[in-house]
């Protein structure tokens, strides 16, 4: 409901604005979410005060924790302000590894935070974006989200930072990180830049479970193909499993077509309450037993 009150209902801009005046009054500068200090940036009208309300991604979050096991390493890219990473840092312990990825310079300003104010000395952070090779690319933000930072804007309304894009296997490789058990990637669109950048990680650790978020439009306009993106997976030897939050279940996907068809062709979630992106999980084994996903036909995705 937060949600379409917020792209449906507030998509005009003076009333967005109105909002977002009022969100920004009440951001507290540290909030608690399981026992674990994440620092909000004060400028940020949407997640920070989504997590200040308790209302962003609680399900997805649980789903994502069952994965989080002890001694595991696992990838964030797309961290923003460190919910997952934290999440992650907490699960695995010590003995376990979390990489932290996320160009955004704001975001990453609270991600340090986070990770000094729970002394989490088993996070390491990147201040880059992830894709398909190193070069330098123009990062477009917007102060109406932080996080929905992009690399493109064929509008030219957003403002415009340079950073670092780095591919995942060169990055891992670097640090002396040679298995992952579980990378999470949310950056808005660029996760088919992000994946062809990863092939000898994918290749190099059968167990991986990737959560990704899945926008066709976003994906598109970064020059590449939906469709493509889903059967890389698949020739990689991926299942895909969609989480549905509002529903607070996980249901199985056999058709990519069908997947594409319900979200292809929107930037924002539509007027018909049809969502612009699906959250999957991609996994080379059987979810475990608490997650199993609902019927096929309760999905209607078949």
């Amino acid at each position: 409901m937060p949600e379409l009150i917020y792209t449906v209902l507030l998509r005009p801009r003076p009333l967005r604005r109105l909002a977002h005046r009022m969100l920004l009054r009440v951001i507290p500068s540290e909030v608690i979410v399981d026992g674990l200090t994440l620092c909000l940036n004060p400028s940020d009208p949407v997640l920070s005060s989504a997590l200040a309300f308790g209302i962003y991604e609680n399900y997805e979050a649980e789903v994502f924790r069952h994965f989080c096991r002890p001694e595991a390493t696992v990838v964030d890219i797309g961290a923003n302000i460190g919910l997952y990473t934290a999440i992650a840092a907490a699960r695995v312990g010590k003995s376990g590894k979390v990489v932290a990825i996320e160009p955004h310079p704001e975001s990453y300003a609270c991600l340090q935070k986070m990770i000094q104010r729970n002394a989490f000395t088993q996070v390491a952070s990147f201040n880059v974006a992830a894709g398909d090779g190193r070069r330098s690319v123009a990062l477009f933000i917007t102060d109406e989200n932080k996080a929905d930072s992009r690399i493109y804007d064929h509008t030219g309304q957003r403002a415009k930072v340079l950073t670092k894009m780095v591919d995942l296997d060169h990055l891992l490789a670097e640090n002396g990180i040679h298995h992952v058990d579980l990378i999470k990637m949310d950056i808005q669109g660029a996760e088919a830049l992000a994946l062809k950048g990863m092939s000898r990680t994918l290749a190099e650790n059968p167990g991986l479970v990737i959560f990704a978020e899945f926008w066709p439009w976003g994906i598109q306009q970064t020059g590449l193909s939906a469709a493509e993106f889903l059967r890389d997976l698949r020739k990689a030897g991926f299942s895909f499993q969609a989480i549905e939050e509002d529903r607070r279940r996980i249901v199985d996907i056999d058709d990519i077509e069908q997947l594409i068809a319900r979200h292809d062709n929107l930037q924002y979630t539509g007027a018909n309450f049809r969502r612009s992106h699906a959250n999957l999980i991609c996994t080379r084994k059987t979810l475990p037993h608490a997650l199993q996903p609902a019927s096929q036909s309760a999905s209607g995705l078949r």
